[in-house]
């Protein structure tokens, strides 16, 4: 398997359910590494290292079975990062459960599969006996190894980013109707416009005031609606102002 993040990960997914047989820290992880009965989450790291070539970039070509020590290493090499900032894939983690980012008082270790908005995404041997995936915050993340893995020639591409949802702009039927009178309310008045002038009910560049050419385009939308007499005034009602904002999708009707 080619040396990179995603052959390291892939590994590290193939262990996901691997388990103690009887809480008694045996497993293959244990008897490839040759010390059964011994605590196992930096022996997962380091099983996950050599079975995707990345044991130089992973674990400096050692075997790791202790996390301070191998934290310790990660730092002699200037590739250890106190806390989370900058967290990413392939990260190798190292938890502190009392909360510092001291080497020395190290519990665990694992390695980062992704980090979003609900925090760092890990896989982690010897958690409940198990290998899972686990959530952490950095609250118990005392720092990262950042390992130099090679470039892989067929990168997983990054999730895509969801496009933002549109906000709509809602105008109140209460200030449109007193723009139409009195002229106030311009950032009301200047949606209504954009709508008509959308719909080729006026056409001019003056926006923000409601005045005669205004009152006249949307008279004649009205009209365009089955409206007659004072009900095509040029003075908007609920339903034509509603359907004005719900065809044009400028803006959205609110009492």
């Amino acid at each position: 398997m080619s040396k990179s993040i995603d052959s390291m990960l892939a590994v590290a997914v193939s262990l996901l359910g691997t388990h103690e047989t009887n809480g008694d820290n045996v497993n293959i992880v244990t008897q490839w590494f040759g010390e059964n009965g011994q605590p196992w989450c930096d022996m997962t790291v380091t099983y996950e290292a050599y079975h995707s070539g990345n044991q130089a970039a992973v674990c400096f070509n050692a075997y790791h079975d202790y996390a301070v020590e191998h934290a310790q290493t990660f730092k002699d090499h200037g590739q250890w990062h106190a806390g989370a900032t900058g967290i990413q894939r392939g990260d190798i983690v190292f938890f502190d459960w009392e909360g510092s980012n001291n080497i020395s008082a190290i519990d665990h270790v694992g390695i980062v599969e992704f980090v979003d908005a609900t925090g760092v995404n890990c896989i982690e041997g010897n958690i409940d006996n198990v290998c899972k995936r686990t959530v952490r915050h950095e609250d118990f993340i005392a720092g990262y190894g950042r390992p130099n893995y090679a470039a892989d020639p067929n990168p997983t591409p990054p999730p895509p980013v969801p496009a933002p949802t549109p906000v709509i702009p809602k105008v109140s039927l209460a200030h449109v109707l007193s723009a139409s009178n009195t002229g106030t309310y311009p950032t009301e008045t200047t949606l209504v416009q954009n709508a008509l002038a959308k719909l080729g009910f006026i056409n001019f560049t003056d926006r923000g005031t409601y005045g005669p050419l205004t009152t006249a385009g949307y008279a004649a939308y009205q009209r365009s609606l089955g409206y007659t007499g004072s009900d095509a005034d040029g003075h908007p009602g609920a339903t034509s102002l509603t359907k004005l904002g719900t065809k044009t999708g400028l803006f959205t009707e609110t009492a």
